[in-house]
Parts: structure tokens; C-alpha cells; sequence
């Protein structure tokens, strides 16, 4: 299932982008929120002193990231794999993006 986003105006949706879906697709439309960000908004952080402090006192709390020698090898492999994949598909995404605006 693809999904895209638009806007509703005077009784119709206005689709960000344009589809491939067949005429007559069924599709489902959800309100969403205005804000779709993640966590908590800038203006409700607690910005008390108090509050701040507290903040403080949890990152204080947090233990450093320590890995062993085989958990670095096991992650300097991960991201030569991945940069390998992302340069052997570049030129493919970069067309895929690129038909998005013809």
C-alpha cells in the first residue's frame, strides 16, 4: 500500500504529488495531526530551573557507550555494508527521485 499526502479544499483532496493508482482506486482518508512532529513540542519542555535541573540530573545519569573489540568490528562492518548497498542503488534512486518531477 502506498502512501501520500494532501490537503482538503472545498470538499475535495488535493494530493501532494502525483500517483500511478488505477482509476477508481480505493482509497482511505485520515486527518491528520497539525503537528506530526515526534516527542514534545519545543514550547511545552519544563524550562523552571527546577525542571532544568532535574533534566540535567538524568543526562548526569547516563552511562557512556562503551563496546567491546568484536562490537566495533561488528559495527565498522554494518556501515561498510551499508554504504555499499547505498552506492550500488545511488543511480537508481537518483532516477526514481528524478521521474518524480517530469
Amino acid at each position: 500500500m502506498n502512501t501520500i499526502l494532501g490537503t482538503y479544499r472545498n470538499g475535495q483532496v488535493i494530493l501532494d504529488a502525483p500517483t500511478d493508482w488505477p482509476d477508481g482506486a480505493r482509497v482511505v482518508i485520515r486527518q491528520s495531526a497539525d503537528d506530526d512532529s515526534l516527542g514534545i513540542r519545543e514550547e511545552d519542555w519544563p524550562d523552571t530551573p527546577e525542571a532544568i535541573a532535574e533534566h540535567l540530573a538524568l543526562m548526569d545519569k547516563m552511562e557512556p557507550l562503551e563496546m567491546t573489540p568484536e562490537e566495533w568490528a561488528a559495527w565498522e562492518a554494518a556501515r561498510k555494508a551499508q554504504k555499499e548497498f547505498e552506492i550500488a542503488n545511488w543511480d537508481k534512486w537518483s532516477r526514481e527521485i528524478g521521474d518524480l518531477f517530469r
